[in-house]
């Protein structure tokens, strides 16, 4: 996203999902997490889309919008939100 921060191995899980033509994800993922203050210089080449946003917009666009969401991160998000409302991150 165009900037650099330090990151912290935060959690990895598994997850197993089925969807649409009979297709399975099933992975083991890392979650990192850092801070950033600045505003991101996306390359385009890398992020065909992207939004910079709050984490309480972030949550409300999950609950008004899951379909625009990878599996990986609906199940990771509530994790992370816990720990940002916490300022364990």
């Amino acid at each position: 996203m165009g900037f650099g921060c330090e990151m912290k191995d935060y959690f990895s899980f598994i997850y197993k999902v089925s969807l649409d033509n009979n297709m399975i994800e099933h992975e083991y993922l890392h979650v990192f997490v850092g801070n950033y203050g600045g505003q991101p210089v996306p390359n385009i080449e890398e992020a065909e889309d992207w939004r910079w946003i709050s984490s309480e917009e972030l949550g409300k666009d999950i609950s008004q919008n899951p379909n625009d969401y990878t599996p990986w991160f609906l199940l990771s998000m509530p994790k992370v939100m816990e720990h940002l409302n916490s300022k364990k991150i």
